[in-house]
């Protein structure tokens, strides 16, 4: 998919689901979470789960002219160290994910994630063949 396909993909997502879309609190990017947050008391009541089994959340993030899937995992649910990773995605664009240390994933641990890989600077760089611990080249992980 190109850019423009993305975003015209999320802006699909918006139209049928408006309530769906939160803003990022500090930098009010636009995304679309999949599962819920560790923090959101409402909606876990209604879904009848506990915040500890909010252990990876996952998230259509528009950010500057172009959507991103941003995938989130708790340590303990992980092969991979605590980290901010990217990988290119064969048919186009980036997967960036977080390996967060905390024991749930909280809206707060989710955007802080969102900020840390934005003020990388290596959001889009391009990671075509192995997920890329990102700070370093020397962890490319072959394996992914």
């Amino acid at each position: 998919m190109t850019p423009d396909e993305r975003v015209a993909d999320f802006q699909a997502r918006v139209d049928y689901s408006p309530d769906s879309v939160y803003r990022h609190r500090a930098h009010q990017w636009r995304y679309i979470p999949i599962q819920p947050f560790a923090d959101e008391p409402d909606i876990l009541a209604r879904l009848e789960i506990t915040p500890a089994s909010c252990i990876r959340a996952d998230a259509y993030w528009e950010i500057e002219d172009d959507v991103m899937f941003f995938e989130t995992t708790c340590e303990r649910d992980s092969k991979r160290p605590v980290g901010n990773y990217i990988r290119t995605r064969l048919e186009g664009g980036n997967v960036a994910y977080g390996i967060l240390a905390d024991s749930a994933v909280t809206r707060t641990a989710f955007e802080d994630t969102m900020t840390a890989l934005f003020q990388s600077g290596h959001l889009f760089d391009l990671y075509p063949d192995a997920l890329t611990k990102i700070g370093s080249e020397q962890d490319v992980d072959p394996n992914a």
